[in-house]
């Protein structure tokens, strides 16, 4: 319930506003704002917890604790402990709380706290606050409910040291997007003991529920996350602890027969803690749900069909914990992979192929299999398996008796990352072969696509394919680069392809775009690309254009080999 104004010194109510509009202003330095910061919470004093459980107050003060010193930290977390678990279970304090926890840790890595006099007291506030998850058995409370999960997921994160990157969903746009640019992660030893010493006994509070109180965690929209977090940040911190944990859970799940685990890997959410365990959980977990998930054939490819299971599946392919059981993997899912992509579960495919590259053994089969499930096995056929690929069309859907190649318009995002990968196998002839002799309009479509482009951008960069495929993708595609580079997505194209080139591909480049230099001008995306590769001057003063871009290959080479050389240097010294 919202704190009623009438509660509160209708000064302190009018000050905040004051405040916060000068803090939109901005300051001239930041020792102008730290001031101001000062003189805010020193006037708040008293009603912290009143203006975060406002509504029209508590976006102001959470900006404020985004920007707080440690004084100010202590200050606010003491506050909260009087109505600690009235703040972390109110939709407006529980990110207040959260943003206060999280600033502890952003802190700690700008200016090291553990070198100030105020650490003492962050550090006992925060024992304080961790200290609530463990009260009256209330940790499934804490986990699963809507706004006190946040704070709980804070509290694991704060204790261990470490900020991780989370994303939230933009409702207008419909994707996910990332606030945090990348994990904080503190020096160990920088941890006081207490910390850890309270993480492992969450641990010991959340292995000691009972199947049913697990189970609810687990498939609990705010419970799942708070667990996956912690097999994260123990995965970093605790890897014994880890073990137990993950142990435990896996042992609650299968404590009268192994459906249980196979029904949470088909839950939407529960799915998630099977897919931490398998990025960050210990070996002997890992084993122990292959060997459920793999007892046979049929039980693999009915979870690695499945809507939600796939997902687990994938997340198994790519564990670094099972990588000497791809052979095993590799095995159950190969000869089925027709009836994996009758499900559209392209994931798993794509999965296996990325592995395929630590695993050059099995690329040619991987190929093979490929090549029998878009139906072109014959030799006259497998021209075809960029195209057919790239749009996930068999051979006959695709090219009908009697007509024409029809033209490629429907290309699949999935297929296009298929063809990515496969572009970086050591075995690379039959793709290479197959952008080489299909019609000049596929090239063109695939280049203007907004997935496509990133297929011709990997094989124009492909370290595995020799250069005379290349050369001679090149030379077919002359009559064509000015009607890519007019394009969104082909521009991009054609500007990675002259960032990586030689001298011999920029001249050739630039001559095949001279005689349209004024389509390029006309053209929103055409004109960058003219002004990028001084056509004008390539065209008035190609003698300077030949030197200028001689010069400039040159100073790469230079600064590519004293490169080389720094790692080989501190490779010795390893």
């Amino acid at each position: 319930m919202e704190t009623k104004t009438t509660e509160l010194d209708s000064g302190v109510l009018a000050y905040l506003r004051q405040a916060d509009a000068t803090y939109r202003n901005g300051f001239d330095d930041d020792e102008m704002k730290q001031v101001f910061l000062e003189g805010v919470f020193e006037e708040i004093q008293g009603s912290e917890v009143k203006l975060s459980l406002m509504k029209s107050t508590c976006f102001v003060i959470e900006q404020f604790v985004e920007q707080a010193q440690a004084e100010q930290l202590v200050q606010i977390l003491q506050a909260f402990q009087t109505r600690f678990k009235e703040v972390a279970h109110s939709q407006q304090g529980c990110h207040v709380l959260q943003k206060a926890l999280q600033q502890v840790v952003i802190l700690w890595q700008l200016h090291g706290l553990d070198q100030t006099e105020v650490f003492p007291d962050l550090c006992d506030v925060i024992i304080k606050s961790s200290d609530w998850l463990k009260q009256d058995d209330a940790l499934t409370e804490w986990m699963t409910d809507t706004y006190a999960t946040h704070v709980t997921r804070s509290i694991i994160e704060t204790l261990g040291g470490i900020m991780l990157v989370h994303q939230h969903h933009n409702k207008e746009s419909k994707i996910s997007v990332v606030k945090q640019k990348k994990d904080i992660l503190l020096a160990k030893e920088s941890l006081p003991k207490k910390f850890l010493l309270r993480l492992k006994k969450l641990v010991t509070l959340l292995s000691n529920l009972n199947k049913q109180s697990m189970a609810e965690i687990l498939t609990d929209t705010s419970g799942c996350p708070c667990v996956c977090t912690l097999i994260q940040v123990l995965s970093l911190r605790l890897p014994k602890t880890l073990k137990r944990l993950c142990s435990q859970i896996i042992t609650t799940c299968t404590k009268d027969n192994n459906s249980t685990v196979l029904i949470l890997c088909k839950d939407r959410t529960g799915s998630r803690a099977i897919e931490a365990i398998f990025e960050y959980g210990d070996l002997q977990s890992c084993l122990t749900l292959y060997s459920i998930f793999a007892q046979d054939q049929d039980t693999f490819l009915e979870l690695a069909c499945h809507p939600v299971a796939n997902f687990v599946i994938q997340k198994l392919i790519s564990s670094n914990s099972l990588q000497h059981k791809f052979d095993e993997t590799f095995e159950l899912l190969v000869p089925r992979i027709e009836d994996i992509f009758a499900e559209n579960k392209y994931g798993v495919v794509q999965k296996l192929a990325e592995q395929c590259l630590k695993h050059k053994s099995y690329q040619v089969k991987f190929l093979d299999t490929l090549m029998k499930t878009f139906h072109c096995e014959e030799e006259d056929q497998k021209k075809f398996i960029i195209p057919l690929i790239a749009s996930f069309s068999t051979y006959d859907t695709f090219i009908t008796s009697g007509k024409k190649i029809p033209d490629l318009t429907n290309i699949v995002y999935h297929g296009a990352l298929l063809l990515q990968t496969l572009f970086k196998f050591s075995k690379t002839l039959l793709v290479s072969k197959s952008i080489t002799v299909m019609p000049v309009r596929h090239s063109v479509s695939l280049a203007c696509s907004i997935s496509g482009s990133h297929v011709i951008d990997s094989f124009v960069s492909s370290q595995t394919i020799k250069q005379k495929w290349k050369t001679k993708w090149f030379d077919k595609m002359k009559d064509q680069f000015h009607v890519i580079a007019c394009d969104k997505y082909g521009s991009r194209v054609i500007d990675n392809i002259w960032k990586s080139a030689d001298v011999d591909i920029k001249t050739m480049l630039a001559e095949c775009l001279a005689p349209q230099a004024d389509v390029l001008l006309a053209d929103q995306y055409g004109k960058h690309l003219h002004r990028n590769f001084g056509l004008r001057q390539f065209i008035h003063r190609r003698t300077e254009w030949d030197d200028f871009h001689a010069r400039q290959i040159k100073k790469r080479k230079v600064f590519e080999d004293l490169f080389a050389d720094l790692i080989i240097v501190s490779t010795k010294h390893i």
